[in-house]
């Protein structure tokens, strides 16, 4: 490997290796609190492939670049929340913002206060399955063929 920089905030990391992952390097005592990486200064999913050379870190929950992730990867949560409780309703735009997330739904008749506890509620569910939640960057034309496939129109139009 080239030369590769970890900036680990004291902790010991693991010798990196090829074909290991930025999520690999995380020190143990750290795990809990780490959201994302960062290589050289740009951040960067945990499911990332170490690279040959370059300075490595880790964005932690408690900063504000890991609560913008954290408030982004809820809103994904609150989205499939809704989508399985109420199939035809559309996703449209979910943004974090400076005091938390929102998504705009596009659907036949306003959620009422029972529908918002159980969206609170499959929410919960989802988290509890603990899945990892992996970044996917896709060409245009591929982008636009899944959105086709999953029959998202309003994702084309964005």
């Amino acid at each position: 490997m080239e030369h590769l920089t970890i900036q680990s905030r004291g902790y010991r990391t693991p010798e990196p290796k090829e074909g290991m992952l930025i999520g690999d390097l995380v020190p143990k005592e750290l795990k809990k609190s780490v959201i994302a990486g960062i290589i050289d200064g740009r951040p960067i999913d945990l499911s990332e492939k170490v690279p040959a050379g370059g300075q490595i870190g880790f964005i932690t929950l408690d900063s504000p670049e890991g609560v913008e992730i954290l408030r982004h990867s809820t809103s994904h949560i609150m989205a499939e929340a809704v989508q399985s409780l109420f199939p035809d309703v559309k996703v449209t735009i979910g943004p974090a913002i400076d005091n938390g997330f929102y998504y705009d739904f596009d659907t036949p008749k306003p959620f009422e206060p029972e529908d918002l506890e159980r969206i609170e509620k499959r929410m919960t569910e989802i988290i509890k399955r603990d899945r990892p939640f992996v970044r996917k960057v896709l060409p245009v034309k591929e982008a636009v063929e899944y959105f086709r496939q999953k029959e998202k129109p309003i994702s084309l139009s964005c």
